[in-house]
């Protein structure tokens, strides 16, 4: 597999393919965050070859690994704005549009992007989110993102191709440690969003959190075979 490399030894004794980790990684959606919510959808990991490489489960460095997550956020305008930051927000949120009627529940008021300093939501200002007339309940779909707008809420996903690394230490109370080298996604609103150091966090603890329960539920179960019968 081009860009992939094992700093692995082969235990016979407790092994796994990439093959196997594809299968179980594949189709986990868990929520990362509640105000606003964040969900991570594992969509594939891709193989270039049929995915025969064998690593030790108990200790590996996988590099190269490249996996197409969904990413959505969920919830009011504001929280994301507070999430992601004004500029990611209004690139992000742009396409779906904001009605006036929506726009006075937060029209005016500060927000604290993370890792900036306060700034106010002002109508038709290009620094942050555009206000659009437009009829509400509206759908949007561009590219490989989605959204709409209902009562308030917004629902934004996108597809992300994540380039990583994936490694486990002995001793390491056997956690999978995920370290996110790259991102890209064809959907262009997107891209300021990727930028955010949360979205990236979100994304290594999902892939990690899974990857961690699916190698340990390998382990326990090899495990098993060499319990003595009662």
């Amino acid at each position: 597999m081009g860009g992939l490399l094992s700093c692995c030894s082969v235990d016979a004794t407790c092994t796994l393919t990439l093959a196997v980790l594809k299968q179980s990684l594949e189709g986990d959606r868990r929520k990362m965050k509640d105000h606003p919510e964040l969900w991570v959808t594992i969509k594939e990991l891709i193989l270039k070859d049929n995915g025969d490489m064998a690593f030790t489960a108990t200790k590996f460095c996988l590099q190269g690994l490249r996996v197409r997550v969904n990413v959505e956020l969920i919830g009011p305008t504001a929280e994301i704005v507070e999430e992601i930051g004004s500029q990611a927000a209004l690139k992000l949120l742009d396409k779906v549009g904001v009605s006036s009627a929506g726009m006075g529940e937060f029209a005016g008021k500060e927000f604290s992007s993370r890792g900036s300093s306060k700034q106010k939501l002002v109508p038709n200002s290009i620094s942050l989110i555009e206000v659009k007339e437009r009829p509400v309940p509206t759908t949007n779909r561009v590219g490989g993102g989605s959204g709409k707008w209902t009562g308030g809420s917004e629902h934004k996903s996108f597809e992300v191709l994540v380039t990583m690394n994936m490694a486990r230490e002995l001793g390491d109370d056997e956690e999978v440690v995920v370290e996110v080298n790259d991102f890209d996604t064809s959907y262009a609103p997107a891209k300021a969003t990727l930028e955010n150091q949360t979205i990236r966090k979100n994304i290594e603890t999902a892939l990690s959190s899974k990857a961690t329960e699916v190698i340990n539920s390998k382990i326990n179960k090899k495990l098993e075979q060499f319990k003595p019968a009662n």
